[in-house]
């Protein structure tokens, strides 16, 4: 077999290489941003303060339903949200009230400072010594005082060369780092627009292109120096700076006073390059610094790169579904929106580059990042009510009692002393009641004609006086109907009251010798319709 691709081969791997790019599409708006089926409720949080964007008719829903909320167009890179629930069951207390009225059982119940300047900074300074203008014996046709000799033209065409190529090499080096300069002011203030433009964007398209296109810019090119790079640049003329530094004046033993002035310049240039003094670091090291902190500012591009290809990474930065479920409970959604620290990069205040204006890393809250919160209902509040209110029952109310006859005041007279009289006698009841409401209809989801159904099956107590016989206990039985909020009930159904009966065979205006307390009187007990309208706060 060759060991060469034929033609059929490389296009074979091309047409794979295609078909995989095909089926593995980068992420894109379309996929961070699109949704899975219909949600009951969508907020949107493109400017930080979650806002419906549908009405509900009711947070009221039925039992063990679930019910989909949805907060879209987040900004991950301007603020965070989240969606934090909390429940609490229904507090079924009104069995527990109703028979600790009544005398019962009570209590039974459960309950980046913005990069660098846009003018070009000024580029590095020569290392002390070492003069940026052309000098004036550089062996090469330059006419120069010291008297020309074998010792002299050995040193000129030799160390002294090899000293102006190093010159030659710095001047390099300096230009390297001032078009490295002009790339990187030009990269951090592309960086300084692209933020703000991205923690604009109020839509979830618009904020993942905008991140996508800062994810994809590229880091500032730190130039090379004759085909090598900087930092090799900057090595290899330090190490020919300290090699030529330790031989500068050996074999000028014989002309040495004659090329006093070169050499002292030659020497200072060397020492200020490699070795540098008490006040002023070598040029090496000054440029190693500079170039650290151009590297520096590379790292935090490349570091803010990742961090903004992290969270494109997730849909749930960008849109956050959440579903909430509930049986006879309140469940209460909060979404809140914070703001998050600025994509910064910091330049620090070296030769390199100069100190950026300051800048918080974390910005003031916008004015509008306000909180949305709403409390869900699970079944229509607690299945047992206790209310107050008045019952009115056509149940004649009639008492029995006894006045002086008058035909037994003259001397003689045997006539009964007294005469038997309706103490009472009104058609109608109207009465105080406590009532203990039952839903055993939830009417979820609502609907209007569900209204005109009772959806409460009551039982309410009341207390009459009468009079001589002590007080009564009477009863109401019968559907309710719910209107506010479960706070105002109408029932009609059997009122079970007591009425006094004679006995004795007497009647109203038979003469008696009985007196009011004898009276043969017994209690009966009456059905009447009843009708009762109870008022319960808070609709518990």
């Amino acid at each position: 077999m060759s060991g060469k691709l034929s033609q059929i081969d490389v296009s074979l791997i091309v047409v794979v290489l295609a078909s995989l790019t095909y089926f593995c599409p980068t992420l894109d708006a379309q996929s961070q941003c699109a949704t899975s089926g219909s949600a009951d409720l969508t907020l949107n949080a493109g400017s930080g303060s979650p806002v419906p964007m549908n009405r509900l008719s009711s947070f009221t829903f039925t039992n063990d339903s679930d019910v989909l909320v949805r907060v879209i167009d987040i900004n991950p890179f301007a603020f965070k949200c989240s969606v934090t629930t909390s429940s609490q069951a229904y507090q079924e207390t009104g069995i527990s009230s109703f028979l600790g009225l009544i005398g019962g059982v009570a209590n039974v119940g459960a309950s980046t400072p913005n990069a660098a300047p846009t003018t070009a900074p000024a580029p590095p300074k020569p290392a002390t010594g070492a003069p940026a203008s052309p000098r004036s014996f550089t062996a090469h046709g330059v006419t120069h005082s010291a008297p020309p000799n074998a010792c002299v033209d050995a040193y000129l065409y030799g160390v002294h060369n090899e000293v102006v190529s190093l010159q030659n090499d710095r001047d390099s080096i300096n230009g390297s780092f001032q078009t490295t300069l002009v790339n990187e002011q030009a990269t951090l203030q592309q960086f300084e627009n692209a933020v703000p433009n991205l923690r604009s964007q109020n839509s979830c398209a618009n904020t993942v292109a905008s991140a996508q296109a800062l994810e994809s810019s590229n880091p500032f090119a730190i130039a090379n120096v004759n085909g090598l790079d900087l930092g090799s640049a900057i090595d290899q003329l330090a190490l020919q700076g300290q090699s030529l530094l330790s031989r500068l004046t050996t074999g000028t033993d014989a002309c040495k006073a004659d090329l006093a002035s070169i050499i002292d310049e030659d020497s200072a240039f060397l020492t200020a390059l490699v070795h540098g003094s008490t006040s002023q670091p070598a040029a090496v090291d000054r440029w190693r610094s500079q170039l650290s902190q151009l590297n520096d500012v590379n790292k935090q591009l490349a570091s803010a790169k990742t961090s903004i290809g992290a969270v494109l990474q997730s849909r749930q930065n960008f849109t956050i579904d959440t579903s909430i479920h509930g049986h006879q409970e309140a469940v209460k959604l909060t979404v809140s929106c914070t703001p998050v620290a600025v994509l910064q990069v910091t330049v620090s205040s070296g030769t390199s580059t100069p100190p950026p204006a300051p800048q918080s890393a974390t910005p003031p809250a916008a004015s509008g990042a306000n909180p949305w919160s709403r409390t869900f209902s699970f079944g229509a509040g607690p299945r047992f009510v206790l209310a107050g209110g008045i019952v009115v029952s056509p149940l004649a109310q009639i008492t029995f009692s006894t006045s002086a006859n008058p035909a037994a005041s003259g001397s003689g007279s045997t006539a009964p002393a007294n005469i038997v009289v309706n103490q009472q006698k009104s058609s109608t009841r109207i009465l105080p009641i406590a009532m203990l409401h039952g839903r055993w209809w939830d009417q979820l989801p609502a609907k209007q004609w569900m209204s005109f159904f009772p959806n409460y099956v009551s039982f309410g107590v009341t207390a009459k006086s009468s009079d001589n016989k002590g007080t009564n206990i009477e009863y109401l039985f019968g559907p309710s109907w719910a209107f506010a909020e479960r706070q105002l009930f109408f029932t009609a159904g059997a009122y079970a009251g007591q009425q006094q009966r004679l006995g004795g065979s007497l009647s109203v205006g038979q003469a008696t010798s009985l007196s009011a307390a004898n009276l043969p009187i017994s209690q009966t007990t009456v059905w009447k319709v009843g009708f009762a309208i109870t008022w319960a706060p808070a609709g518990k």
